[in-house]
């Protein structure tokens, strides 16, 4: 409950700050431009509701601890695989974006939606389930508070001393990350692990490289033919980016068909089943 409340305020003051001190113009730069990406929840939402009943269960069969550890690992790589390209694209063509969705007049909100970006980086996947499994609920808890009190210090610093809307984003994304990072310190200490081996620092690396690389050949393939109708831009810059990043992250290594193949037999047997219900229903 009390981490409910922390995390209010840690989402909450840096709106208050804006709204507070700066203009009218600014808040609406800012309150537009600063939002997590929208796919972010919904992924580690799911993530979240497979792994919490499976953490629940390991924890009261008193399962070995390396267990958790290689469970994270999963998960984390498989989230990975889906945030951190969409992260990148967001990242890259965030004034498209900020254009598409907002007008032109929100193309200068790009660097605030590229600064909240950062985030989906380190939050792949919910630390709530894990934490609460192990009894770690008061350090999840205590992390939080603490994150919320730097923030609203920070913030007071950053309206007296040097107010910007932009230092305001930084504030608030620099804390969120240093929060996400204790979290996964105070996990890994409980598991008797390391930072390196709760996160699959390998598989990470090369799928930010193939995203980032191929992003960024997708951008200048787009500049170079003179396109500049923002859903043009956004429509051909994905697939062009699709098309050099599946083969590039391939040769890496990374096997999508590993990952997606599960999630369509699920489909495949769910689709079974109610058709076969429907059958059965129909014979009746």
């Amino acid at each position: 409950m009390m981490q409910g409340i922390y995390g209010f305020f840690i989402g909450a003051s840096s709106l208050f700050f804006v709204s507070r001190y700066f203009g009218v113009e600014e808040f609406a730069l800012f309150s537009n431009g600063y939002k997590e990406l929208p796919f972010l929840g919904m992924v580690i939402g799911a993530a979240s509701g497979v792994i919490f009943p499976e953490f629940s269960r390991m924890s009261s069969n008193g399962d070995d601890k390396q267990n958790f550890v290689a469970l994270w690992r999963t998960v984390w790589y498989k989230s990975s695989t889906i945030i951190y390209p969409l992260s990148v694209f967001c990242l890259i063509f965030a004034g498209e974006i900020m254009a598409f969705i907002y007008g032109e007049n929100y193309r200068s909100a790009a660097f605030l939606f590229m600064i909240v970006s950062v985030i989906g980086i380190v939050r792949v996947v919910a630390y709530s389930p894990i934490m609460l499994s192990l009894g770690l609920g008061r350090g999840f808890a205590n992390t939080h508070l603490v994150t919320a009190i730097m923030i609203l210090a920070l913030d007071v610093l950053c309206v007296n001393f040097f107010p910007s809307i932009i230092a305001i984003a930084i504030i608030a994304t620099c804390c969120t990350v240093f929060c996400l990072f204790v979290m996964l310190i105070t996990i890994a200490k409980s598991l008797e692990s390391s930072l390196f081996k709760l996160i699959p620092l390998g598989a990470m690396s090369k799928i930010l490289f193939a995203s980032i690389i191929s992003c960024l050949m997708a951008r200048f393939l787009v500049h170079i033919t003179g396109i500049t109708n923002v859903l043009a831009v956004l429509a051909i810059g994905g697939v062009v980016y699709a098309l050099i990043y599946f083969p590039f992250v391939s040769r890496l290594g990374v096997g999508y068909i590993d990952i997606i193949k599960p999630m369509l037999d699920i489909f495949a047997n769910k689709f079974k089943t109610e058709s076969s219900r429907q059958l059965m229903e129909e014979s009746k």
